[in-house]
C-alpha cells in the first residue's frame, strides 16, 4: 500500500501541476518544474533508484573505509544538510509564492516535504528509518509524508 499511495499522490501531483502550467500564464515555468519533479519521484517509486543512490553511497563508504563510523558522518551530513535545504527550501518556496502566485509557493512547499523525505531517507539513520517505516495504518509513515507533500501540491495546483 506504501507505493501505491506514492504512486497515486505524485502521479495526481505530477498531473494536477501540469494542467496548473497551461492553465497559468504567470509562472507557468515553476509549474512545469513542478510537474517534472513530481514525475520524477513518480519514476523513483516505481523503480526504487532512490536505494541504488543508497547503496551507491554505501560502496563508496565502504572503499574509502570509514562505513563502519558512518554514524557520525550522517549525522553531521542532516545536522548541516537539513538546515540548509530547509533554508534553501523556505526561501525557494517564498521566491516562487512571490513570482508566480502562492498557490505555486504551495506546490513547491510540498515538493520541499517530498525532497527533505528523499534526502533523510537516502541518508538512511536507522533511528529515522524506524519512524519512517513504521505502520501506520495500511501504509507506512513515509507514504503519508509523500502524500502530504503531494497534496500541497495538488491543492496549490486546484
Amino acid at each position: 500500500m506504501t507505493q501505491q499511495l506514492g504512486v497515486t499522490g505524485f502521479a495526481l501531483a505530477a498531473a494536477a501541476c501540469a494542467l496548473a502550467a497551461m492553465a497559468r500564464r504567470r509562472g507557468a515555468w515553476v509549474w512545469i518544474a513542478a510537474a517534472a519533479a513530481f514525475a520524477l519521484l513518480l519514476l523513483d517509486v516505481t523503480t526504487g533508484y532512490r536505494f541504488e543512490a543508497t547503496q551507491l553511497l554505501r560502496g563508496w563508504a565502504r572503499a574509502e573505509g570509514w562505513y563502519g563510523e558512518r554514524r557520525g558522518v550522517q549525522a553531521i551530513v542532516l545536522l548541516t544538510a537539513g538546515p540548509v535545504l530547509l533554508a534553501t527550501g523556505a526561501w525557494w518556496v517564498w521566491r516562487v509564492g512571490r513570482h508566480a502566485g502562492w498557490p505555486a509557493g504551495m506546490a513547491h512547499a510540498g515538493l520541499a516535504l517530498v525532497v527533505l523525505v528523499y534526502v533523510v531517507e537516502i541518508v538512511s539513520l536507522h533511528h529515522v528509518g524506524r519512524v519512517i517505516y513504521r505502520p501506520a495504518g495500511p501504509a507506512m509513515v513515509i507514504a503519508w509524508l509523500w502524500l502530504s507533500g503531494a497534496t500541497l501540491a495538488v491543492v496549490g495546483a486546484a
